[in-house]
């Protein structure tokens, strides 16, 4: 296993069992176990983003950059919000219009900065959820054609058929099926993702 997925794996698994420990805090009532854990969720979520970002595909990196710029600016108003929390106003003696303002439980700033910070992050969340493509089985339309292909191939010898588009996982399924109909000859595979200007031509090439 790669270090990169390593450190994706890992931050996920940070991130659940912080998710945990924040639940506990809230339910037992205690405010700072739930400000320090949050921060572990901050920190986890941006290396977590990175992983999707790391390994989206091409088409989709965009989606993945902006999903890490969201989550690191989601990270950095959390860490503020909360860190003070732990400090200044765990360790001082506020005066009132201080504790207005800084103080997580009157609901003032740093809560509105907070619920900034969780607008972000599913900001975040959405864009990482766009580079996320479905693992579906193997397409049964490709494969019902390829299986008359065979015939077709019997009763005419000019004919081909090409493939255009990204196979994903169900490649080496594809290509057994080709193997075994012996179309190697007869079929053509453009296995890449073709954007929507690209794909004129191929409908231009057909008869």
């Amino acid at each position: 296993m790669s270090m990169n997925k390593k450190i994706g794996m890992i931050s996920s698994g940070v991130n659940f069992i912080a998710i945990i420990c924040f639940a506990i805090s809230m339910l037992f009532g205690f405010d700072y176990g739930s400000y320090f854990f949050s921060m572990f969720i901050a920190f986890s979520f941006v290396a977590m983003i990175c992983g999707y970002a790391y390994y989206a595909e091409k088409q989709v990196k965009l989606a993945g950059c902006v999903s890490v710029a969201f989550s690191v600016i989601y990270a950095a108003i959390i860490l503020l919000v909360y860190f003070a929390q732990l400090t200044t106003v765990r360790l001082n003696e506020l005066t009132q219009q201080a504790a207005i303002l800084l103080d997580f439980q009157q609901c003032g700033l740093l809560f509105n900065y907070d619920l900034l910070g969780y607008g972000v992050m599913s900001l975040a969340a959405l864009f990482a959820g766009l580079t996320i493509q479905s693992q579906t089985k193997m397409d049964k339309g490709l494969k019902y054609l390829l299986q008359a292909m065979q015939d077709v191939k019997k009763k005419l010898d000019d004919v081909e058929l090409m493939i255009v588009g990204s196979f994903d996982q169900d490649k080496e399924e594809y290509l057994r099926m080709i193997s075994v109909g012996k179309l190697e000859q007869c079929v053509q595979i453009v296995d890449q993702y073709m954007p929507d200007n690209e794909v004129e031509k191929y409908f231009a090439g057909c008869d």
